[in-house]
């Protein structure tokens, strides 16, 4: 499941994955919650936050992920992750490259770095 964070600016989209993530968490949470802050902010920033009691992603959940991310390639802004997980780390980097804005990877103990960082980026440096 998606939990929306709050203690961000409007501008930033703060997300804590948790569990299994499941077509119908980005059906129901997260593809609303998305198209309804770049109505209102361009590029919107994201923070994603995959903690300890994340257990990763259905295929299915995978491809709305893509289709969301590709679907609002320009509406992006900066991007923080927060995630000890080896394996996602080395996705988010892989991809983190190919990416037209910032994007950074943090540890959990790094949370508040990731908060401060993703909170004080300019939309300059995300356009």
């Amino acid at each position: 499941m998606f939990q929306i964070l709050s203690g961000f600016p409007d501008d930033v989209l703060a997300i804590s994955a948790k569990g299994k993530i499941s077509p119908a968490d980005y059906e129901k949470v997260l593809i609303p919650v998305v198209d309804e802050r770049i109505r209102r902010h361009k590029p919107l920033k994201l923070f994603f936050h995959m903690g300890p009691d994340f257990e990763g992603m259905e295929l299915g959940a995978m491809v709305k992920d893509a289709r969301l991310g590709i679907g609002h390639w320009r509406d992006w802004g900066a991007i923080a992750v927060v995630t000890d997980a080896g394996p996602w780390r080395d996705v988010i980097g892989f991809f983190g490259l190919m990416f037209h804005q910032p994007v950074r990877l943090f540890f959990e103990a790094d949370y508040d770095k990731a908060k401060a960082w993703i909170t004080e980026s300019q939309p300059a440096e995300a356009a």
